[in-house]
């Protein structure tokens, strides 16, 4: 078996639930508002901790290592030493007050859709989640009636010398609106905090307006949060007692007593929540139970078992530093769990003695200098482009939820199995009086499968004096990952959250969602019979031959951008630039000169330029009033000026060019807008224009009587010249137009036909080789089997017209030339596969996986050196299978041949004034959109919001755009889950 950890505390078992915190996000270092790309990456990480990509090493299989066979009997019936029943949300969250706005929502209207989608897995697996929204924060937290610019929440700059950077904070009632919708959608309960920072006047505000939006959503409110550290932290005076607490933890109970406008105080509180400065007798000896047991919802803790401050805060020379390689074997064996239950064992039989439970309100790795987030959302200069992480931690959640199961009725015994072996623990789990489940554990990493274990196990029979009750079959989950320090695409039944950056919560196993993340990989085809030769050689002149092709240009591939989604390719507006798209135009720029882009396509036919939008969009897609049953799903479009201006400002810093097209689907009213806007804001940025798309297929789609044919088109592109020149307001048109552009319905030879090249001098041709719009479009047309023509690209054949150079096999190319170079330089493009997708490499650099590119190139770049043989004239240059070579011959460039210097920029939205058109600065450079984007569920690249209807269950909040998202800093000290099998009896 791989490695396999659920989590440490399951010790705490008998007696008590435990919350894994979401703490503080730390913000990442900031990096320059631009960077020159070097040839090489760092050598050691340097951006957002939390993404660290940092793996510990795995300790080493323990001398002796345990058996890898044994056998344990269980029983049928319940049997002595069973925990008290325990719940699905056993596991639940604490989220620090002040992040409350990146990990749940917004605002009351707009929720964070993965956080949902997360809480909703647990629910389905446990009947409900717990949540606890407060830490350092809620001690300085005040709720007022509103905030300026309709926000649900500020951060203030006061020095609460809180350890973990947490300010203070403003909120409104919209934050408990908010919970009270997500409660509305997944069936989550809180616990709120009450502000203990000064109890001469309590802040119940909080209190107050909690108990009557949330109801009995609500299960209680936390009385202090690790008040033994108040002292320590200048909260309180240095001979602050646990007696002294006591008081305190009376005048709240009191003083919540006193208000009116809080109807329930019985059962509503906990406390002591203990951080380990004080041990829990010390407050149990003040008489704290008896004292406050009416008040009493739980008896509560926190406990950190290690902490790696002085690493954070400690500066260049702190001393105490931890060094999490040395500390991670500690966390791996069941007596780590053990440690800390062994703590509490008295205060949770005390609580079973008073009818209460015990809650650890905040519990991880380590209390700070580390990350361990069970999921973080992007930060949110990245939202526009990926997703949220989610941790191991969470994995360790779901497989608790799934393991005690929603009856609220399980009791957990520890089977002590294997010899009661540290390194093989497991947990038998009843459901009422029924023997329904094992988890069991394999802490140790060994690739081998040399340390895989099997558990056999017999339910009585034997010589229990109970029936066999044995069944004929189990059934198994696992929950897997490579080895215990592994931080990401972790499977749990086979289904994982993927890596970094990758999730918006759901569970993935088979593929559904967006075609363009389909991972699907089709099948490379076979070697060919007979294969071709793998050693040839090649003569080469070092003058130019007959038969060279005219001169080419660096920009020789463009890109054609459909004008329906420039919003989201480009930029949402003339201020707010995409940057992953500014850095790979600026990649190809360093290489090529500049580049050429085509903003158009079926959109550009039915797009009309109006002077402005309402809410200073620029531009609307509007449902199109006739049917087309062929055309591709692009709507017929409003949009203003600003995209114009938008182009001109992504040309100011990337040298990038612009062809355009004119609007022809009715040319008795032509829309020639785009041609006038163009000229004067473009200049010389602007290639030229497209006098219709596809004309070809006008007939097909029912924008042209049927009998529409070139002479036609002829006619149709004649008038819009005619018009152009017309037009005051365009001073050229000579050599501005581009035609036929016709995809293959007609042959270019009826256009020519017609005379078009004899009147009209520029032309250009969109050729489509194959499609299948049948099975996009369920027409009736034979759908495509992908697989079936596969095969048909990958030759040079398919090549002349088609794709780049692909080959089934390595070969060595040797070339002879009059004067052979000592040696050549060589880079490579490669992929394992001629149907990769992802983590393609140019120079031995690369883009990554999905999700995982702002544009710039990663790794370190990689040059071949190819030593000539000078005395036979030639050089060999091998060529992987599949691969392209780019062989630098003599005296290329070196800055051609090492690395351009692609400027690039390291932020998702760059910000720059537009030449002359005004914008609300509202919609200025926010990566979440205009404040009042109208669709219901947006994207991950919109931070994935749910807004709920005007008579939804709560009333909404003024919309506002979502606050940025940082990430936590600090190095990891141990991971928490890993692997687990999970057997399900008698299902």
């Amino acid at each position: 078996m791989r490695p396999a950890y659920l989590y440490y505390a399951l010790p705490f078992l008998p007696v008590a639930w435990s919350s894994i915190t979401v703490y503080h996000q730390q913000p990442f270092t900031a990096t320059a508002a631009a960077s020159a790309s070097g040839s090489a990456a760092a050598a050691s990480y340097t951006g957002a901790a939390a993404y660290d990509p940092t793996i510990l090493n795995p300790p080493p299989i323990p001398d002796p290592p345990p058996p890898t066979t044994f056998f344990q009997q269980l029983s049928s019936s319940p049997v002595p030493g069973l925990s008290i029943p325990q719940a699905g949300y056993f596991y639940g969250f604490s989220v620090e007050f002040s992040v409350i706005n990146q990990v749940l929502g917004t605002n009351s209207t707009r929720l964070q859709v993965p956080f949902l989608n997360l809480m909703s897995n647990i629910q389905a697996r446990g009947g409900s989640v717990r949540v606890r929204v407060g830490g350092n924060t809620q001690d300085y937290a005040t709720m007022v009636d509103s905030l300026p610019n309709g926000k649900m929440m500020t951060k203030e700059a006061q020095d609460t010398a809180n350890p973990t950077d947490t300010p203070a904070l403003l909120f409104t009632p919209d934050v408990l609106y908010m919970l009270a919708n997500i409660s509305a959608l997944v069936n989550v309960e809180w616990y709120l905090g009450v502000p203990m920072n000064d109890t001469t006047h309590l802040r119940l505000g909080i209190a107050e307006a909690g108990e009557a939006i949330l109801g009995d959503r609500l299960i209680g409110f936390q009385v202090g949060n690790e008040p033994d550290q108040y002292a320590q932290h200048q909260h309180r005076p240095q001979d602050y007692s646990p007696q002294d607490y006591s008081n305190e933890f009376g005048t709240v109970d009191a003083a919540l007593r006193a208000d009116p406008k809080v109807s329930v105080v019985n059962g509503k509180l906990l406390g002591p929540s203990l951080s380990g400065v004080w041990q829990p007798q010390e407050v149990w000896d003040t008489n704290f139970i008896p004292d406050h047991k009416q008040s009493l919802a739980a008896l509560s803790m926190s406990f950190y078992p290690a902490n790696n401050c002085a690493k954070v805060f400690g500066g260049p020379n702190a001393t105490g530093v931890i060094d999490p390689q040395q500390i991670f074997p500690s966390y791996l064996d069941h007596t780590a769990g053990q440690k800390i239950a062994a703590n509490y064992l008295s205060s949770t039989a005390l609580a079973q003695q008073n009818d209460l439970p015990f809650v650890m309100m905040e519990t991880n790795t380590a209390s700070c200098g580390v990350y361990y987030n069970p999921f973080t959302p992007p930060p949110t200069n990245q939202s526009t482009f990926h997703q949220w992480t989610i941790g191991p931690v969470y994995y360790s959640a779901l497989a608790v939820a799934e393991a005690f199961g929603t009856s609220n009725q399980s009791r957990i015994i520890d089977l002590q199995m294997n010899d009661n072996n540290i390194y093989t623990p497991g947990y038998a789990i009843y459901d009422g009086d029924v023997l329904a489940r094992l988890a069991l554990f394999n802490y140790l990493t060994d690739s081998t499968g040399a340390h895989d274990y099997t558990a056999s196990f017999a339910i009585g029979g034997g010589d229990t004096g109970q029936p066999n009750g044995t069944p004929a079959q189990v059934k198994v989950k696992y929950l897997l990952a490579p080895s215990v320090s592994t931080k990401d695409n972790i499977t749990w039944a086979g289904q994982t959250f993927g890596s970094a950056f990758e999730s918006d919560g759901p569970n993935v196993a088979s593929y559904t969602g967006a075609a363009a993340y389909d991972p699907t990989r089709l099948l490379p085809p076979p070697i060919p019979d007979p294969r071709p030769s793998m050693q040839f050689t090649q003569q080469l002149s070092s003058i130019p031959p007959p038969g060279l092709s005219i001169p080419q240009c660096g920009y020789f591939y463009g890109f054609s951008i459909e004008f329906s989604v420039i919003n989201q390719i480009l930029g949402i507006n003339g201020s707010f630039l995409q940057v992953p798209f500014l850095n790979l135009m600026s990649n190809l720029q360093a290489r090529g000169g500049s580049v050429r882009i085509r903003i158009g396509g079926n959109t550009q036919e039915t797009a009309t330029m109006v002077q402005k939008l309402p809410d200073g969009k620029m531009m609307e897609k509007k449902k199109s009033s006739t049917e087309y049953p062929l055309q591709m799903f692009t709507p017929p479009l409003l949009y203003t000026p600003e995209v114009v201006y938008m182009l001109a400002n992504i040309s100011s810093l990337v040298n990038v060019q612009w062809y355009l097209g004119i609007p022809l689907n009715e040319t008795q009213h032509l829309r020639l807008k785009i041609a006038e806007v163009a000229e004067q804001v473009l200049g010389n940025k602007l290639l030229g224009l497209q006098v219709g798309n596809e004309p070809d297929q006008y007939a097909i789609h029912g924008h042209r009587p049927i009998t529409y044919g070139p002479y036609e088109y002829f006619d149709d592109f004649g008038i819009v010249d005619a018009a152009l020149r017309a037009d005051p307001r365009i001073s050229s048109v000579d050599r501005k137009l581009i035609g036929p552009s016709v995809s293959g319905n007609w042959r270019l030879e009826d256009v020519w036909d017609t005379g078009f090249l004899d009147k009209y001098q520029e032309s250009f041709a969109a050729f489509y080789p194959n499609n299948n719009c049948a099975k996009v479009l369920r027409t009736s047309d034979p759908i495509v089997d992908p697989q079936q023509i596969f095969y048909t690209y990958l030759n040079h054949t398919a090549a002349k017209s088609i794709v780049n150079k692909y080959l089934s096999s390595d070969y060595t190319a040797t070339f002879s030339l009059d004067e052979t170079p000592t040696q050549v330089k060589v880079k490579y493009l490669f992929a394992p596969s001629v149907s990769e997708k992802t983590n393609i490499t140019w120079a031995g650099q690369t883009f990554g996986s999905n999700f995982a590119s702002d544009g710039r190139l990663t790794g370190i770049l990689d040059i071949q050196t190819i030593h000539c043989d000078t005395s036979a004239k030639t050089c060999s240059i091998r060529v992987p299978a599949p691969g392209f070579a780019l062989v630098f011959v003599h005296d290329a460039p070196s800055e051609m041949v090492e690395s351009p210097m692609a400027v690039t920029w390291p932020t998702t939205a760059y910000t720059r004034t537009m030449k002359t058109l005004g914008v609300d600065p509202s919609v200025l450079a926010t990566s979440n959109g205009h404040q009042d984007m109208d669709e219901r569920l947006g994207s991950t690249s919109r931070g994935r919001k749910w807004w709920l209807e005007e008579d939804g269950p709560h009333r909404r909040g003024q919309r506002h755009r979502n606050a940025a998202v940082n990430c936590r800093m600090g190095f990891t000290l141990m991971i928490s889950c890993f692997g687990m099998v999970f057997i399900g009896l008698g299902i």
